[in-house]
């Protein structure tokens, strides 16, 4: 009795949404890592972000307090046991969470659509490679930050956006749309 085949594309999907759900959990959730102390809580985030050389990560900051006002207008605030921060609060460490959650589940995604091919198969050195990158990707999850996965969901939107040397499309529709070969 030969054996049915499961598709490469259920290999994506399996990829594309476990990754994530697994790096999240085990990172942000099961490590409550704190490499920088007494950020975990507004005023120590503040303190942080508003001067010295981390002043100018703009965009990760705001979004930090978008999201956190965003949940403050939906939940009750409380305190949450982080080392090395004993002010910190549940909310402010669930925007961390949710914003560099999101950021890896989206550079995840655009990970697998630039190494699969259009039926979304991969080669096995793409899938190694995928895996590699990933793993990178996660490990540098270990430390908590509101712009060190937002870098990395920028630098793939940048590749996505380079322009093609042959003729000035975005590269990411010539990989995309390349033969299922490579």
């Amino acid at each position: 009795m030969m054996k049915k085949r499961i598709p490469q594309s259920t290999l994506f999907w399996a990829l594309a949404i476990a990754i994530p759900i697994a790096t999240v959990v085990s990172t942000q959730l099961w490590l409550r890592s704190a490499y920088s102390g007494h950020v975990f809580n507004l005023q120590g985030f503040l303190g942080q972000y508003d001067f010295g050389i981390f002043r100018y990560r703009l965009l990760g900051r705001d979004a930090m307090l978008f999201i956190y006002r965003h949940l403050l207008r939906f939940f009750h605030d409380r305190p949450f046991d982080v080392p090395y921060d004993p002010n910190a609060t549940l909310l402010f460490y669930a925007s961390y969470v949710l914003l560099n959650a999101s950021c890896f589940s989206l550079s995840n995604f655009l990970l697998l659509l630039l190494l699969s091919d259009s039926n979304r198969r991969f080669s096995n050195v793409n899938l190694a490679t995928y895996l590699y990158l990933a793993l990178m990707q996660a490990l540098a999850m270990a430390v908590v930050s509101p712009y060190d996965q937002l870098a990395y969901l920028f630098l793939l939107f940048g590749f996505f956006l380079w322009p093609c040397p042959e003729d000035g499309s975005p590269i990411s529709y010539w990989l995309l749309l390349q033969s299922p070969e490579r």
